[in-house]
């Protein structure tokens, strides 16, 4: 980081620690520029970790490197909870812990729980970008800011950009089912038996607000814990937040200053769809930096 005048310069910004926010990072950071991570949890991993879609259709074939590397460190830590075919479901702490790990080893700058509040742009490589935490407003300047959020955050800073919500789902990981007692759960809801006997589930839920749909969320869960509790198992992991697939309109704004902003849903070319994360990364990297 270059700091002039008390200014706090960065090559690169990118907004959202996900899975395809800390490689982007950290292949900004193996080209020489100062690299700045921020994101609004307190833990990497996106959507994998922050909505709980750690089911993942991927094929193995031909992965960028790193990505790949990644992989096999993970299933050597017994960081995959389910595999059969292109399916994998992911134990999400582990997700948190190896992300974490090789954003210190490639001494990426990190800031957390902290939330883009504004972007002032110069239409040269000396645009202002505010920060919103809880010691206030914090200052940072950057040649180029890249948005890898799943669900388009940067999008919003700009009347053309809009947000439409396409799915809403609540994941989350279940004590030990027995295994004849899963079918009859939930009749809407997708579920995986793991290696370890827990379950996995989506449920797929209606919004009647959208403003207000972690509360629609909120009823799906208490009815789901209900039919838990007849089979005497439980939740024992929830997402901090509900699963949203986004149907996104870009903004005009990455065709007038491209030179200035990227965004992961921009280079991959298609919506950002929950269970396809690590096959979208894989694409953005291969696009990017091969």
């Amino acid at each position: 980081m270059q700091q002039e005048k008390n200014r706090k310069y960065y090559d690169v910004i990118v907004i959202g620690a996900s899975v395809p926010g800390v490689f982007f990072a950290i292949e900004q950071k193996k080209l020489g520029n100062d690299v700045l991570l921020i994101n609004k949890y307190g833990f990497p991993g996106g959507y994998l970790t922050e909505s709980l879609s750690i089911l993942q259709m991927l094929e193995r074939n031909s992965l960028f490197p790193e990505i790949e590397n990644w992989l096999s460190d993970l299933e050597e830590d017994n960081g995959l909870l389910f595999q059969a075919s292109t399916t994998n479901i992911f134990n999400p702490e582990n997700v948190k812990i190896s992300l974490q790990k090789l954003l210190q080893n490639h001494e990426i700058d990190m800031l957390f729980h902290v939330f883009p509040k504004n972007i002032e742009i110069q239409k040269r490589k000396d645009n202002k970008f505010v920060l919103w935490g809880k010691e206030g407003a914090i200052e940072f300047y950057s040649g180029y800011v890249f948005d890898a959020t799943e669900n388009f955050l940067l999008n919003l800073f700009f009347e053309e950009g809009e947000n439409n919500a396409m799915e809403y789902k609540s994941n989350l990981i279940t004590t030990e089912v027995m295994r004849e007692n899963i079918v009859d759960i939930n009749g809407d809801a997708n579920v995986y038996q793991l290696a370890d006997g827990r379950c996995f589930m989506q449920l797929p839920f209606q919004v009647s607000n959208s403003d207000f749909y972690e509360s629609d969320a909120q009823k799906k869960i208490d009815e789901i814990s209900k039919h838990l509790k007849k089979r005497k198992c439980r939740v024992q992991v929830l997402a901090p937040q509900s699963e949203i697939t986004f149907n996104i309109k870009q903004g005009l704004y990455l065709d007038q200053f491209e030179e200035y902003f990227g965004a992961f849903v921009k280079f991959v070319d298609e919506p950002v769809i929950p269970h396809k994360i690590l096959e979208l990364t894989d694409k953005l990297l291969k696009l990017n930096f091969t």
